[in-house]
């Protein structure tokens, strides 16, 4: 049977409430010490109210109500209007103020209902609350108004966006084999007849309902394939035999009959992908991605097992991440659909390998965090700072949204582990130290022109790294993760013989102390507990307990602190020695000044955190000498770093460089980050607008996080 909403006739409805509300009236003003009230009753709203009217964004309103009758309660005409319209307090006793809160109004029709006060199961007065509509909606919610149906008997279901009542209709010679089935409030099942001929193509028109909603309409055109084309008929391939046979790096149409069988191996119970994404992955140990073209049709859970067609199916690549991924994906695709115990991840040994992995669940069999700090989103959590931004600056870093953790394994490869901000595991558990499994779904990602592969769990599950225990490598100098907020002569490594500095400061200021003239704290936003993410009945999310940064009681601090400075171009007292250098070359560095350095053999890594204030430095040249003081000609330059604007992803980001194989042999060394172009990490924006391009002198960098490390 065929549901739909048809506009209720409010006019009458209103018109019949009125007319209680009067004869309610007249019969108060009747009413007899017989009946056990006192001689003369009374009932009536201050200021004569016998009509509230509330806007379609709704709201509270209260009314002083004189009465000596009672008991009383206070109801409305019908149940359902609960849903929508509050009474508080309900009942009472003679003269009383109560208030009256209307939920705001979803639909585009106006609503109204009559408030009733009952003595003794008899309505004694009552006032009428009506509600303005919206503006009326109707659109297909499924990013496409074309679908496909396989050649033998089948269904079809229609997402739409709506807030009015509406009727489908099978347009033409469409109705001889277009029929309608269960419905509901936003979708509607449409059968689809056995085809015995030739490719058909019906168009289904869902018509809105009520005064004034003539020309509000959607289309929706339902192509049937013929038996050639069906895919019962098609011809099964793995996900490996399909990926081979298609040229890669390029987007391309799938022109045959073909269809993949898989399980489900993203899970969106946990948050941790993007809402219109699924992976599907077969025996044949590869995996594919299907973009949704509408979020709301992504209704298929871990594990479950897929068939899909692909016969006119777009394998794309992305524009932004340059991963492929079959684009505007509808559920009609899908024919058969049913239980399973899922797939086994892919065992990988080595990072490298993942390039043959792409949309894969993989499980790297041993890798460590290379920064063990915070939990798996080390983002300031504060939800009024996450609109803001300058959009020129997140071209280079990854936004507020995302967080990746460098994993490493034993050759001291790396990738990243990303996670999202909704991620309902992403404050479960601070970073482990050990070393263990991984396992999570392979893809790409470009920032900066470069194209990485990257890695996501499903859940908190998928770490399998020990929480403590012997590492891959070997820390060799390493500072923070920062707990310290006070006032430090120099910052020294916690690990190995290590001077962290500016080439302009070397004391650091305590807490809320500025760092004009100092090195000084700021945050990280990395907490040092685990927590727990709460969500309330309307889905926001709240973690608690909450972040405490107050300067004024930092005791109870339960975040980790950065280290940061200011005067990074063009410094007055500046320590470089400027000797042979380009007169416009005016950056200021970080500087880390080695001594007893006591590595074993093995390649040595430099792996930070950092990101700059929106008018700090965001070019820096890499470079290490063997005396801090020598000149240019004696620094030898072997990375480029580009610092993300803290005001555009709110954290610092995670970076690697392998370090140049002469330091083996040195017990004592400099290396430093210079800035190397007068361009602020907010590049050419300031507070989201047109502002500034060069480095100010309050611009600053920020570490949350530095080491050297080795391979074992």
């Amino acid at each position: 049977m065929t549901r739909y909403r048809i506009q209720p006739a409010f006019g009458l409805r209103r018109a019949a409430l009125i007319a209680v509300v009067l004869l309610t009236a007249l019969f108060a003003a009747a009413c007899s010490d017989d009946e056990g009230v006192a001689a003369e009753p009374y009932v009536y709203f201050a200021d004569g109210t016998e009509l509230l009217d509330y806007t379609i964004t709704g709201g509270s309103k209260s009314l002083e109500m004189y009465c000596n009758q009672g008991p009383w309660v206070i109801e409305t005409a019908y149940p359902e209007d609960e849903e929508w319209l509050d009474i508080w307090p309900d009942e009472g006793n003679r003269d009383a103020r109560f208030k009256i809160t209307v939920a705001a109004n979803p639909g585009a029709y106006s609503r109204t209902t009559s408030v009733n006060v009952v003595v003794g199961g008899r309505i004694i007065k009552s006032l009428i609350v009506s509600q303005a509509g919206g503006e009326a909606r109707l659109a297909l919610d499924m990013g496409s108004d074309r679908m496909n149906a396989s050649a033998g008997k089948t269904s079809v279901t229609v997402s739409l966006d709506t807030n009015v009542g509406w009727l489908p209709e099978a347009l033409g010679e469409a109705s001889e084999w277009l029929t309608f089935g269960e419905a509901t409030d936003r979708t509607q099942v449409v059968e689809v007849a056995a085809n015995p001929g030739a490719e058909r193509t019906g168009t289904v028109r869902f018509q809105a309902v009520g005064t004034g909603f003539e020309e509000l309409f959607v289309d929706v055109h339902i192509s049937q394939f013929d038996q050639e084309h069906d895919p019962y008929n098609g011809e099964h391939k793995t996900m490996k035999e399909l990926l081979d046979a298609l040229p890669a790096g390029v987007s391309t149409t799938i022109r045959e009959n073909v269809w993949v069988e898989g399980y489900v191996t993203s899970d969106p119970s946990k948050l941790n992908f993007e809402a219109n994404q699924l992976f599907l992955q077969d025996e044949s140990g590869r995996g594919m991605l299907f973009e949704f073209a509408s979020a709301r049709e992504n209704v298929y859970a871990l594990g479950e097992r897929l068939k899909i067609h692909l016969y006119n199916a777009e394998l794309v690549v992305d524009e932004t991440t340059r991963g492929r991924k079959v684009a505007s994906f509808t559920s009609g695709a899908v024919f058969d659909r049913g239980t399973g115990e899922g797939i086994r991840p892919v065992e990988v040994e080595w990072i490298e390998e993942l390039d043959k992995y792409e949309n894969t669940l993989v499980t790297l069999r041993n890798v460590e965090f290379s920064i063990p700090m915070g939990t798996y989103v080390n983002i300031d959590e504060r939800p009024n700072l996450k609109a803001q931004g300058n959009p020129t600056a997140l071209p280079y870093c990854d936004g507020t949204h995302y967080y990746g953790h460098l994993l490493t394994d034993a050759r001291g490869q790396s990738v990243k582990l990303y996670s999202r901000d909704t991620f309902l595991d992403r404050v479960a558990v601070t970073m482990p130290r050990g070393t263990g499994p991984v396992t999570g779904i392979v893809s790409k990602y470009t920032k900066n022109g470069v194209t990485q592969n990257i890695l996501t769990l499903r859940s908190h599950a998928d770490n399998g790294v020990a929480a403590a225990g012997d590492r891959l490598s070997r820390t060799l100098v390493e500072f923070g993760p920062f707990t310290s907020y006070d006032a430090q002569a120099a910052v020294r490594s916690t690990v190995g013989s290590a001077q962290l500095k500016s080439s302009k400061f070397e004391r650091v200021s305590a807490l809320g102390g500025g760092s004009s003239n100092s090195l000084g704290w700021s945050y990280s936003y990395a907490r040092r507990d685990p927590a727990e993410v709460m969500i309330s009945s309307t889905g926001v999310q709240n973690v608690l307990p909450t972040i405490i940064n107050a300067n004024s009681t930092p005791h109870l601090i339960n975040i980790f602190f950065c280290i940061e400075a200011q005067q990074f171009w063009d410094a007055t007292g500046s320590t470089i020695n400027r000797e042979g250098m380009d007169p416009e070359a005016k950056g200021e560095a970080w500087i880390i000044c080695v001594d007893d350095f006591q590595p074993a053999g093995g390649d040595l890594k430099l792996v930070f955190s950092a990101a700059s204030s929106q008018t700090g430095p965001m070019y820096f040249d890499l470079e290490w000498a063997e005396d801090e003081n020598a000149p240019i000609t004696g620094w030898h330059k072997f990375a480029e770093h580009i610092n993300p604007d803290w005001y555009t992803c709110l954290q610092c980001q995670q970076y690697v460089y392998p370090l140049p194989a002469e330091l083996k042999t040195l017990d004592k060394f400099t290396i430093r980050l210079r800035v190397s172009r007068n361009l602020c990490a907010g590049v050419g924006m300031c507070n989201g607008k047109e502002d500034i391009t060069t480095i100010r002198t309050g611009g600053s960098p920020r570490f949350g996080y530095l080491a050297i490390t080795e391979t074992k």
